[in-house]
């Protein structure tokens, strides 16, 4: 709140979560040094993460702390045809780092499953669900081999399921893959059964831990005629007892080619109507350093309340 910040730089606030503020501001901070490590940067909004220091009067400086920082763009003046809005703080994290202390944290398994055992495990599912089509194995063959139905529910959403969407069972899977007469859904016509004959993915993130992994991407299908069909997929893995990947989480979709293009339209109609490229990291520097300036300049007008409090509104302001 306005007047919890308020508190924070320059003490003296109301209720008994406020009454231990000392005033931050009031220092007499001499300068502010920063380093940032990481941004993301949008049409109207960044994030940065790093390190900042403050110099005491005395020359000492602060030990280091570690920030987040948020900003949204505010309402601006078009200059040149480019909307100039000032970057307003949204978050703001600060910490010091971890002073070694030992917490008795609980001890957790080292990180088991690697990058290449994901990509390893998707080429083999393409490998086989071309296998079944070529007559080489079952549909059943297929999901014990690579899905974790025997270990617990699977959260399976096939690309091409459309009256039931969602393939929780074993026997919903095989059903999906394998189709004919006698599956357990009515409408399933066999997706491994086209036949194709190759799969490769193309992986956009992959996310690992000590025992399971998530990747989405794109997967592409090649039918026996040489036509290909490109799908989106989200997929989660869990580590059995022998150390393979099987697969708990499936999400496939093919694109929609009219939402895309209103997905499209959308974007450029957004930054047409902003008349704004995406927040500069040079655009983040000059935040901070008037942020930081202020915070030294209301350090300045300690003598003066009204000064150090008009001041401290100001920044929370603006």
């Amino acid at each position: 709140t306005f007047d919890a910040v308020m508190s924070y730089l320059i003490g003296n606030g109301k209720g008994k979560d406020l009454k231990d503020d000392k005033g931050f501001a009031l220092q007499k901070w001499k300068s502010f040094d920063y380093q940032i490590e990481g941004l993301i940067l949008k049409c109207d909004y960044a994030w940065a993460v790093g390190e900042y220091s403050f110099k005491g009067s005395d020359g000492a400086s602060t030990p280091k702390a570690q920030f987040t920082i948020g900003f949204v763009r505010g309402k601006g003046i078009a200059v040149d045809g480019v909307m100039e809005g000032k970057l307003l703080l949204r978050v703001f994290h600060a910490s010091f780092p971890h002073d070694g202390a030992d917490q008795k944290y609980r001890s957790y398994r080292p990180n088991t499953v690697s990058a290449e055992l994901v990509e390893s495990s998707q080429e083999r599912w393409g490998r086989l669900l071309t296998e079944v089509g070529a007559g080489y194995r079952t549909s059943e063959q297929f999901v014990d081999g690579v899905y974790a139905y025997s270990m617990r529910p699977v959260l399976f959403k096939p690309a091409e399921a459309k009256q039931v969407q969602f393939r929780p069972t074993r026997a919903g899977a095989i059903s999906y893959f394998q189709g004919g007469k006698n599956c357990a859904v009515k409408e399933d016509f066999g997706f491994a059964m086209k036949p194709w004959t190759a799969v490769s993915f193309e992986n956009e993130e992959v996310l690992t831990f000590a025992d399971q992994a998530y990747a989405l991407g794109h997967v592409c299908y090649v039918g026996e005629h040489g036509a290909e069909y490109r799908a989106q997929f989200l997929t989660g893995w869990v580590v059995d007892a022998r150390g393979s990947l099987r697969i708990r989480l499936q999400h496939g979709a093919y694109p929609d080619a009219k939402a895309v293009k209103r997905a499209q339209a959308m974007k450029s109609n957004q930054v047409a109507a902003l008349g704004q490229e995406p927040v500069t990291k040079k655009q983040v520097e000059h935040y901070q350093d008037l942020w930081a300036n202020e915070i030294v300049q209301i350090g300045k007008d300690y003598d003066s309340a009204n000064k150090s409090r008009a001041g401290a509104r100001d920044l929370v302001n603006t």
